[in-house]
């Protein structure tokens, strides 16, 4: 499987987009993930292919496929908004 992955960043925390359905931040001086959010459906033909942009302490990736749609994740949980 291919995978397509885009990067962003937060506060210098690279936030990773895997292209099929998952939304991971590192911790830029460990580089463990303190957050990985599955954002799609791999069943409904879902795929993230953009940069996610970071605004304030918001992180927002759109997710395109049968139906498209925008998630907005909080920028130091992950967690769903």
């Amino acid at each position: 499987m291919l995978r397509n992955q885009v990067a962003g960043a937060w506060q210098s925390n690279p936030i990773i987009v895997d292209g099929i359905m998952y939304v991971t931040a590192l911790d830029r001086i460990n580089t463990k993930p303190p957050w990985n959010v599955e954002v799609g459906d791999v069943n409904l033909a879902c795929s993230v292919t953009m940069a996610p942009l970071a605004v304030k302490d918001k992180v927002i990736v759109g997710v395109g496929g049968r139906e498209g749609y925008i998630h907005a994740l909080d920028a130091q949980s992950g967690e769903l908004l």
